[in-house]
């Protein structure tokens, strides 16, 4: 059985196809969430330095 995620284990994501504004992306920061855009290839592309910390800690990189 798998143990149950901690909250400091959790990382907030936000995906959009829209953008963000302005006082979106400053809260996002405040609360360290993860923002990110969907490209046209529907391929998620950070925002924000949260989401490319999330990236890197991941082991990912946006489109791949």
């Amino acid at each position: 059985m798998a143990e149950p995620l901690h909250a400091d284990e959790l990382q907030p994501v936000m995906f959009t196809l829209a953008g963000y504004n302005q006082e979106s992306r400053n809260r996002a920061d405040q609360l360290l969430v993860a923002l990110f855009e969907l490209d046209l290839a529907g391929i998620p592309q950070p925002v924000n330095s949260t989401a490319r910390d999330f990236l890197r800690a991941n082991g990912g990189s946006a489109g791949s």
